[in-house]
């Protein structure tokens, strides 16, 4: 049958064919009844611009029909046999290879059978409830899947059972009316495999050690590894022993043993080490560790200076993060805010010139660095009075104020002065000397319009100018009261019957001429900065031309077999969780560097030496299935209303360019905009998640979180949040301090967490009224490293900002190899290959040449690579499916021969 049967197929793009109800009818009627191979690729390509997900290799035979399909996954690899019926009323999630017999049957949604019996049936609602079908599950012909079924991974289902809407775990074997679990008596291996490791990480009794090597060797993914203590016997496979602490002794028969080793020449401080992670990328590995802390206000004691502290930090952050528009006005308070300063204060304070920076070269012109303090006076004036004059039109309105009548003066004060606060202390800044007199009328007439927290500011900065200090005194304890701080934080309220925190230049001016007059400027606008100096060791002038150890590092030394302590210390160090009495945690470029992975291959360079030295092949796994290179989430913060089009422009997007659902959703617990955002998700198998204002909140168990960092936020406290996360049972966390390529348990210190960590997210907007993707592209050196890793890349958005930056961002990155997933499915992948102990190598105790890879889950489409000995970094890629506990063998180990068969 020719394709001009079918004229219009060719109009049906991903974005005009994605949930469109009328096309897709027209579309499946002309398809579904074309027989053979035909009819199976014209389905593969017609409707693939129509299902929520249609993966690679999907074939669907004839005669199968479909309905919302646009809430429908069917995975890679999924075979549809031919006369099956899917109701996608519902979300409907069918895994990877999956196998589906003839005449199935699914529906996603159920009449209302239980409640108000004084309806009849038809008359009811209907029940919705997602279907999930796992990787690897076989259902045979004639099966129904009823509302709310859900099958483990590798799950059987037996000819005609009716599968209720209940949960089965993995490797299920169901049969029956109503179908049940059976035990199966099928063949099982003939030897028992046992665990056979080739390489131990040896540590002492006792010591944080164990703990190190575990979160070592759950990062490398390198199956061949276990850790042992040196009081635990060595199984005889252990060819090579890595001693990761001093002193410890290793057995006698074991000839390829590396020991830590103390400098043999300690680095300068400003020399740093450059690893190689590829033939074009050099990444530098830093001397010290920093972290950026802000006070924020968050649980402060309201003193004048936590005050002053949190509102600089977010009303500048608002400002130089673009959330709020750099107009005249502002330009003026700013260098107001400065001028003010400069009326009364020691100049030669250095906090003083730290405050100058911040606010004069950042925020009001850069051009504003000379270092004489006269001429940075003289500056700020220009500009003031420039602004002024703009907003002023020449002056004329000022100058309406003399000669006015008095009957008529507090019509125009109101009409000036309190729509434009700021021009207030403008105008007293002008005419103080020469027209002290109508200053202060103009004061005294104007003060009881003034009852916002950024007016009473520009009251005071206007008394401070006419040194009337009782004044003055007034106002600052008005806005110190009770009625105007907020409830959770040291900073102040727009007004006092309003939530909302203020973020007006002049509130930050008068509260700063406040600690400057009062000489108390000290640390303010200070970024309190937290360096932890590391020491480097390395062999020195040590080189060697063998190909395998391809960084030519000087962190290890093959003649002596011995490695630097810093690879270990400052490996460990560089992810280690700090613990953060106060403050707001401040992301910064810094953590957005990779010097974990950097040492990572390193590490993985060692060992693949060490292997090869004894004559055994280097196994590593990769983390995402077959086909995919990397791995990519998007996270939506969702802080504030969301309009149900926005939301599904997002889930557009997601198809559009990535065939996916790959959404994972924040929500602030008990939020009133919460339901109508979810109520729109229902049915598009996104991840609903956790946004936490606290540490310690409810129904975080078995979700991810992410930090919220409003005013009433507490945000990241390090260590304390991270423990009280895990405690409180959170599915993983984010790691904010140091970036990755990978999830893993987070360091902290002397153990590491049972929660799981994701690396640090790419912020897609810097503000609400974002329009491009420039404050996204500060990263995007970063982000594209991060995609070449191989790693998981996360982009944080707000579901509420303009989404049009996305699709930007999409456009131009090549997408091919992505694997396009909630953050939740990405972390259990990368756990269920990496965390140690579940997938290593076994053999059977009678012959320890049989190496066979063992998972102790049911996963698919896992890609292991080899590197045989001596083939200098020649790996062969194959992809085996596992089923929980059941060895898949590893013989005639080479790049062209590989055998795995059970």
């Amino acid at each position: 049958m020719s394709q001009k049967t079918y004229p219009n197929l060719e109009n049906f793009t991903r974005r005009s064919g994605w949930a469109d109800a009328e096309r897709w009818s027209e579309v499946q009627d002309a398809c579904w009844r074309v027989e053979g191979q035909e009819g199976m690729l014209l389905r593969q390509k017609s409707y693939s611009p129509f299902f929520q997900r249609f993966g690679r290799d999907v074939y669907i035979d004839a005669g199968c029909r479909f309905s919302h399909p646009h809430r429908i996954v069917l995975d890679d690899g999924v075979r549809i046999n031919r006369d099956a019926i899917m109701e996608g009323s519902s979300a409907i999630y069918v895994g990877r290879n999956a196998r589906i017999g003839h005449r199935f049957f699914l529906h996603s949604a159920n009449h209302d059978l239980a409640t108000n019996l004084q309806l009849a049936y038809f008359e009811r609602s209907y029940i919705y409830k997602p279907i999930w079908i796992g990787d690897n599950v076989l259902i045979s012909a004639n099966v129904a899947l009823l509302a709310g079924a859900h099958l483990g991974q590798g799950s059987f289902v037996a000819a005609g059972a009716v599968v209720p809407g209940k949960k089965f775990p993995d490797n299920s074997f169901l049969a029956g009316l109503p179908a049940k679990p059976i035990k199966m008596n099928g063949e099982r291996p003939s030897r028992e495999l046992l665990p056979a490791p080739a390489i131990a990480f040896l540590v002492s009794q006792n010591s944080k050690g164990k703990a190190a090597a575990d979160l070592l060797a759950s990062t490398l993914g390198l199956p061949q590894i276990a850790v042992f203590t040196d009081n635990m016997p060595l199984p005889g496979s252990v060819k090579v022993v890595i001693c990761l602490d001093e002193g410890v002794s290793p057995p006698e028969n074991i000839d390829e043993v590396w020991e830590i080793s103390p400098a043999e020449r300690d680095l300068q401080r400003n020399e740093n080490f450059k690893i190689n992670l590829s033939e074009h990328v050099d990444t530098p590995l830093p001397n010290y560790i920093s972290y950026d802390i802000r006070i924020n206000g968050f649980g402060a004691e309201p003193t004048l200076h936590n005050i002053a502290l949190g509102h600089l930090f977010r009303t500048s952050n608002a400002y130089l993060k673009g959330t709020v528009e750099m107009r005249g006005d502002a330009r003026a308070a700013w260098a107001l805010c400065l001028l003010a300063g400069l009326t009364s204060t020691n100049k030669e304070d250095p906090s003083w010139d730290h405050l100058f920076k911040k606010i004069g070269s950042e925020l009001i012109d850069p051009g504003l660095t000379i270092e004489n303090w006269r001429h940075r006076e003289q500056q700020l004036k220009v500009i003031f009075e420039t602004e002024i004059e703009k907003f002023d039109k020449g002056k004329q309105k000022t100058a309406f104020f003399f000669g006015k009548p008095a009957e008529n003066k507090i019509t125009a004060i109101r009409r000036h002065f309190v729509g434009h606060p700021w021009l207030l202390p403008a105008f007293i800044w002008l005419n103080r000397t020469a027209h002290r007199e109508l200053c202060e009328e103009i004061l005294d007439e104007i003060a009881p319009l003034m009852q916002t927290a950024e007016r009473l500011s520009c009251l005071g900065l206007s008394h401070r100018l006419l040194e009337n200090d009782e004044e003055v005194a007034n106002i600052l304890a008005t806005l110190m009261s009770s009625e105007w701080l907020s409830e959770n934080a040291a900073l102040l309220r727009v007004r006092p019957d309003s939530q909302t925190i203020d973020r007006s230049p002049p509130l930050v001016a008068f509260l700063a001429d406040q600690l400057i007059s009062q000489e108390k400027l000290g640390s303010f606008f200070q970024m309190q900065t937290k360096p932890v100096h590391l020491n480097w060791s390395s062999f020195a002038n040590k080189k060697t031309s063998e190909p395998s150890q391809r960084t030519l590092s000087p962190l290890f030394d093959t003649g002596t077999r011995r490695f630097s302590k810093s690879l270990l210390d400052n490996w460990l160090a560089f992810q280690e969780i700090p613990k953060i009495e106060s403050g707001h945690f401040y992301i910064s470029d810094r953590n957005y560097r990779r010097p974990c992975q950097a040492l990572e291959t390193v590490w993985r360079d060692l060992i693949s030496h060490a292997l090869d030295r004894v004559g055994l092949p280097t196994i590593r796994i990769k983390p995402w299935p077959s086909g995919y290179d990397w791995a990519l989430s998007i996270r939506y913060d969702v802080d504030r209303v969301v309009v149900a089009q926005a939301t599904k422009n997002i889930l557009r997007i997601q198809k559009e360019w990535l065939n996916s659902s790959c959404g994972s959703w924040y929500f602030l617990d008990g939020a009133a905009h919460n339901g109508r955002t979810q109520n729109v998700l229902k049915g598009w198998n996104q991840e609903s998640a956790h946004h936490a204002r606290l540490r310690s909140e409810p129904n975080l168990r078995g979700k991810g979180v992410t930090a919220h960092s409003a005013a009433d936020s507490e945000y990241w406290r390090g260590r304390d949040t991270t423990e009280q996360w895990e405690a409180d049972g959170a599915l993983y966390g984010e790691a904010m301090l140091s970036s990755f390529p990978l999830p893993r348990p987070g360091w902290l210190g002397e153990k590491s967490t049972k929660m799981w960590l994701t690396p640090l997210h790419y912020p897609l907007e810097g503000s609400t009224k974002e329009l491009s993707s420039q404050y996204f592209d500060q990263n995007l050196d970063n982000f594209r490293e991060q995609i070449a890793s191989g790693g998981l890349v996360i982009i944080g958005s707000h579901p509420d900002c303009n989404q049009d930056i996305l699709d930007e961002i999409l456009a131009r990155e090549n997408l091919e190899k992505v694997w396009a997933v909630p953050v939740n499915k990405a972390v259990q992948r990368v756990k269920a290959l990496y965390a140690i102990g579940n997938v290593s190598v076994h053999a059977p105790s009678d012959d320890p040449s049989d190496l066979h890879i063992v998972s102790h889950q049911t996963l698919a489409d896992v890609v292991i690579e080899i590197c045989p000995p001596g083939r200098n970094g020649e790996w062969a890629e194959h992809t085996l499916q596992f089923q929980a506990g059941v060895g898949r063998r590893l013989k005639g180990i080479s790049p062209t021969n590989l055998d795995h068969n059970s």
